[in-house]
């Protein structure tokens, strides 16, 4: 008639029972208060993940820098040692992000991925992508044209491409999904 509900886990040594419960968690914050909550956290002794950026397009009255997740920030904790309510009330988090009542982990394995990701996108660009490189269009009506990728305009992911059309570089703008490095494999 089924299998019994499993027993709590019963681990004998206190630091390996600890390690099982030590994770990354997703706090929301309030608008513009990741740095204050990182702060924070930083002063309690845990350890945090604030992926940045650098935006398309800066303008001089603008940060230089800004969270890829707007209002969310990692942080790893033992919620047995750190309780929840604790890391709820800190001034500038609005709620530790949860599903049916369950704080949602984050992998280490995601957060290791974002680390790379960030790096990469900061390094080279929105999509990887360095300027004067050749792309080719892979959708839309210059579908399979080739141009060369001019430079991001704006941060949801516009960018300015260069296509030869009539015998001169015309200026297009497009999503920088529309595009794949010229030399990649058609889809």
């Amino acid at each position: 008639m089924g299998n019994p509900p499993a027993s709590p886990l019963k681990l004998s040594d206190p630091a390996q029972a600890l390690q099982l419960y030590d994770h990354w968690w997703v706090l929301f914050t309030q608008p513009h208060k990741e740095e204050v909550v990182r702060g924070l956290l930083a002063s309690m002794g845990l350890e945090t993940f604030l992926p940045m950026i650098r935006p398309a397009h800066i303008r001089a009255d603008r940060r230089p820098w800004k969270p890829l997740f707007p209002r969310y920030l990692f942080v790893r904790a033992v919620l047995l040692q750190v309780p929840r309510s604790r890391l709820e009330w800190l001034p500038g988090v609005t709620a530790l992000v949860s599903f049916g009542g369950e704080p949602a982990r984050v992998p280490d394995s995601v957060i290791e991925y974002l680390r790379e990701r960030v790096a990469l996108l900061n390094q080279h660009g929105y999509g990887y992508i360095a300027p004067g490189e050749r792309v080719r269009i892979t959708s839309g009506p210059l579908k399979d044209l080739e141009a060369i990728f001019e430079r991001p305009i704006s941060d949801a992911g516009r960018v300015r491409i260069l296509v030869h059309i009539l015998g001169r570089l015309s200026t297009c703008e497009v999503d920088i999904a529309m595009l794949e490095p010229a030399g990649a494999v058609k889809r």
